[in-house]
């Protein structure tokens, strides 16, 4: 063997083991990235299931009570994740997974009571995946904070949406706007389907129409116990994809008889 091609030998042999090197450190990066995720997953998990029986808060973030939303955030945060407050954010930060491929950490979305879109009304979190099914913990506004087998709960599963697993950027602290654009192009299905703004309900036949302010300590149920209506009626003619209200907001309340002692309304017959 001459020089020359001994030097290239030599040469293929050293490109061979830096590739090599190469390959080698990034599959021990993806291992210590899964490890990572795995680490934390359960470490959540953990923390989580402290608050098993607190009772449920509307608008809770805290250990003092949570929604649903509300206990998922908290829960991350605690570590220093960054996931989004609400679950119309969450859902477009991952990968959707079919429901019989789930795993611990993965978030599960379920429809609104409101019979009339399909819009995100609750979220969860799995837990523990068995071969028939999967527990899932989360914060019920008729139960608190519970930890339940999730095809033992008709409610949930007729109205399950679909579930997202959120990716190793989240659980390395990498996560930032430019990935959440990046996973929000190819989940624009899942903002269109569930998350976009529901078109109001038109005015019943007979009724009055009141123009109704909220005011700091409203909430939709409470609202509508006061006019003898169903949450899910001021919620389609409001076109609300969610409970969520903000102080001074103006709700049409739609009515047979019109109730002049109620405070900021107008009124408007058809």
């Amino acid at each position: 063997m001459d020089s020359i091609t001994l030097k290239s030998y030599n040469d293929s042999i050293f490109l061979k083991n830096q590739v090599d090197s190469l390959r080698n450190i990034k599959y021990a990066l993806l291992d210590s990235v899964a490890e990572i995720s795995t680490r934390l997953i359960d470490s959540i998990i953990d923390y989580g299931k402290t608050f098993v029986g607190l009772k449920y808060k509307y608008g809770g973030i805290s250990p003092a009570g949570f929604d649903c939303s509300g206990f998922i955030f908290h829960i991350h945060r605690h570590f220093n994740l960054p996931l989004q407050r609400v679950p119309s954010a969450t859902s477009l930060m991952g990968e959707v997974i079919p429901i019989d491929s789930l795993q611990p950490g993965n978030l599960v979305y379920i429809k609104t009571r409101a019979a009339y879109n399909n819009t995100i009304g609750h979220v969860m979190m799995v837990i523990e995946k068995t071969e028939d099914s999967f527990y899932v913990i989360h914060s019920a506004s008729h139960a608190g904070l519970v930890i339940e087998r999730f095809h033992d709960a008709p409610y949930y599963v007729s109205r399950y949406l679909f579930a997202n697993r959120l990716p190793d950027e989240f659980y390395t602290r990498e996560w930032n706007d430019s990935l959440m654009a990046k996973y929000r192009y190819p989940n624009a299905d899942i903002y269109k389907e569930y998350i976009e703004p529901v078109i109001p309900a038109e005015q019943p036949e007979g009724t009055v129409e009141l123009q109704y302010t909220v005011k700091p300590g409203d909430a939709v149920s409470l609202i509508a116990s006061w006019y003898g209506l169903k949450s899910m009626e001021i919620m389609a003619w409001n076109g609300l994809n969610s409970y969520n209200l903000n102080v001074g907001q103006n709700l049409k309340i739609y009515v047979k008889e019109p109730l002049y002692n109620t405070c900021h309304f107008s009124l408007r017959s058809k």
